[in-house]
């Protein structure tokens, strides 16, 4: 009887366990698919960053040619 009562517990315990174990794998899944998201969100800052920062290069460099233009006129 108390064999049978021991091992009730041990297999609650090991099923509470089992459950602890799928939570934290579906939590942690979750906060990698939240960080895969922010990533892909920071790429495409970075790509439309790159891009203003292209676009005011070039006309930084069309002014200061236009400037020197008059400068020598």
């Amino acid at each position: 009887m108390a064999l049978e009562a021991a091992c009730e517990r041990l297999a609650a315990a090991i099923e509470r366990l089992e459950d602890a174990l799928a939570s934290r794998e579906e939590r942690e899944g979750e906060a990698r698919a939240q960080l895969d998201a922010s990533l892909e969100a920071a790429h495409a800052d970075k790509e439309n960053l790159t891009e203003v920062n292209r676009t005011t290069l070039e006309r930084l460099d069309q002014t200061i040619g236009r400037l020197r233009g008059l400068l020598a006129s």
